[in-house]
């Protein structure tokens, strides 16, 4: 049952990934294609092209560890070790690199704000990372990644997890609000101040972070 889980989440999100991919290419192929273009329209699609450089740059990345992973443990331990490294960096990084693959395409598509999209990703990323954990314990463990995630819940050091998801959620707002300037003119509020939050964010992302490997080093339980 919790492999047929797991297969199904693997395959869902792959889906996701491919079908996103597809039609932001395909859509903007139709533009290029398209005869009888205003300025302002063809400004528009040029603008849009953001979309499409930040999103297939991310996509390439998730496929380059997504091979690697396969190539070197197979299949289903490839795929698994795949989506709980995606999940991870969605859940416990102060940056919401890997929560772009869903909140671009929703940006895009539905205009869903991106810091709203990133809540709900890292609702998914949590159910996901702990359903790894429980389920797939034997295989996440034997990379890096993994031996940091069992340490973090070994020395209860949640606090990095909350910091994370709040400072992703910060810098996706943030990042939502530069798209709306250069493509809708949209002046961005509070500029410096969001910023310097998310920068001390970070700071103390990375000193928790530090604690935590120590800790875990000193058991001798991670290797980098």
């Amino acid at each position: 049952m919790k492999s047929l889980i797991t297969k199904t989440l693997i395959s869902v999100f792959i889906l996701f990934i491919i079908l996103s991919f597809f039609i932001l290419n395909i859509e903007n192929k139709n533009n290029k294609n398209a005869i009888y273009l205003s300025e302002e329209e063809i400004e528009k699609n040029q603008k849009n092209k953001t979309y499409l450089y930040i999103y297939d740059f991310i996509v390439i990345l998730f496929i380059i560890l997504f091979i690697f992973f396969i190539f070197y443990n197979g299949l289903y331990k490839g795929s698994v070790k795949s989506l709980f490294t995606w999940a991870f960096f969605v859940l416990c990084t102060p940056v919401p690199e890997a929560g772009l693959l869903i909140s671009l395409p929703f940006k895009r598509y539905f205009n869903i704000r991106m810091d709203v999209c990133q809540t709900f990703v890292s609702l998914l990323a949590l159910f996901m990372i702990f359903y790894f954990y429980y389920s797939n314990k034997d295989i996440i463990q034997s990379n890096f990644i993994g031996k940091l995630f069992i340490g973090l819940v070994n020395y209860n050091y949640y606090i990095i997890m909350l910091l994370s998801v709040i400072s992703s959620i910060l810098t996706s707002n943030l990042i939502d609000n530069i798209i709306n300037y250069y493509i809708f003119d949209i002046n961005i509020n509070n500029l410096y101040l969001k910023s310097s939050i998310i920068f001390i964010f970070v700071i103390i992302y990375f000193y928790l972070l530090n604690q935590l490997i120590d800790k875990i080093n000193k058991n001798g339980k991670l290797k980098k």
